[in-house]
């Protein structure tokens, strides 16, 4: 989330705004994903969604709460943390990524550093454990909160940067033997003022997309434009995609830890793999990309962003019929129900109010009202 703004076009790549992967890449996998959906269940997940409302506005259907997990991290209002409330939540920042070392100079590391990158926390095991909550809950809570993740982290599994930590010590890189954070720590020089390290020319797709959570509907029209587009160029069907995507690929995972396990890995590592062969080489400490590297990079994660959002429909099939199997459709609250019933509530003490002002009204005029005796006793006088 960087900012208000989205850029979508290829024809205007190079106007220098802010990133986008964190908004625009993750509502794009969305998107992408939705339109692999029947009507009825998209309608089953932003009925879901729709819940938190009232504590999330603008995040609460299937596209826009693709960047709730980064929203929330927010701790102050900003161009790039618009939510006017920040929640300041950053306990669950390490779920964002898995930093599978990249170790060419052969520098000696850790264990936690080899190996800490599948355990908990870890962007592969938190994916484990959203499908197998789906696989158990029965509240609306538990899915909405674990739609939110799937939705976020699928997008992250497939920015190659987040499935990577390099370790250098080198001429190019420098001194980075304690990892150089998935890119964070290798700074480029950029046209783009906000993309100043390899990390953020990845979170960008390459300089492609600039962000801008909320969207507004023009911006909401053309993400559907641009995910229908990239679906039309990587079809399911053509050869760059059948050689990578498996549908229903998790079918036998669901409620079996290793089975699901497998498949975040063999995703994981395709992300790692492409890091390596595609996001180090011919980068440097200060470099400026070549037009090369950037269109490289653009290819690279439009093909990644559909292939997510492929596997993102495929699991919200499945999430969607479990949804529809929930003893409770609502919860007793909403922030409409609250309204309406509020409402109501206020309606009713009003009237009730100006009947008991009437009834006293009536009661004092005929208290007030002189008797045949009184008049009596006035003629006597």
């Amino acid at each position: 989330m960087r900012g208000f703004r989205v850029c979508f076009f290829v024809c205007i790549l190079f106007q220098a705004t802010v990133l986008g992967w964190w908004d625009t890449g993750h509502m794009m996998v969305a998107q992408v994903a939705q339109l692999q959906l029947s009507e009825a269940d998209i309608d089953s997940i932003n009925d879901v969604l729709s819940d938190w409302n009232y504590d999330f506005p603008d995040l609460g259907d299937l596209i826009s709460a693709a960047v709730w997990p980064d929203v929330i991290k927010c701790t102050a209002v900003s161009s790039y943390c618009p939510k006017l409330d920040p929640d300041a939540i950053g306990a669950f920042t390490d779920w964002h990524f898995g930093d599978q070392p990249y170790n060419p100079d052969g520098l000696p590391l850790t264990d936690s550093q080899k190996n800490g990158w599948t355990s908990n926390p870890s962007i592969i095991w938190i994916l484990q454990q959203t499908l197998q909550t789906f696989s158990r809950s029965k509240t609306r809570f538990a899915f909405n909160l674990h739609l939110r993740y799937t939705l976020h982290f699928l997008g992250d599994l497939h920015q190659p940067l987040h499935a990577v930590g390099g370790y250098f010590n080198d001429s190019a890189f420098g001194n980075l033997t304690n990892g150089d954070q998935g890119g964070n720590l290798v700074k480029l020089h950029t046209p783009w003022n906000s993309i100043t390290n390899l990390h953020s020319l990845w979170d960008a797709a390459g300089a492609m997309y600039f962000d801008g959570w909320p969207f507004n509907q023009t911006s909401k029209d053309n993400l559907l434009m641009n995910a229908t587009m990239l679906t039309a160029k990587y079809a399911k069907n053509s050869s760059v995609i059948q050689s990578r995507y498996i549908e229903n690929e998790l079918d036998s995972c669901w409620g079996t830890y290793s089975a699901c396990k497998q498949v975040f890995l063999r995703w994981f590592n395709e992300s790692h793999s492409i890091a390596i062969e595609s996001a180090y080489p011919t980068i440097s400490q200060n470099c400026t990309p070549s037009d090369t590297y950037l269109e490289n990079a653009r290819n690279i994660s439009q093909l990644q962003i559909v292939l997510g959002g492929y596997r993102l429909g495929d699991i919200l099939k499945k999430v969607a019929s479990l949804i529809r199997a929930l003893p409770y459709k609502k919860p007793h609250s909403t922030n409409s129900d609250w309204t309406l019933n509020n409402t109501a509530k206020i309606f009713l003490g009003l009237t009730c109010l100006f009947s008991t002002l009437f009834l006293i009204a009536i009661f004092r005029l005929s208290t007030n009202k002189p008797t045949k005796n009184s008049k009596s006793t006035q003629l006597l006088e």
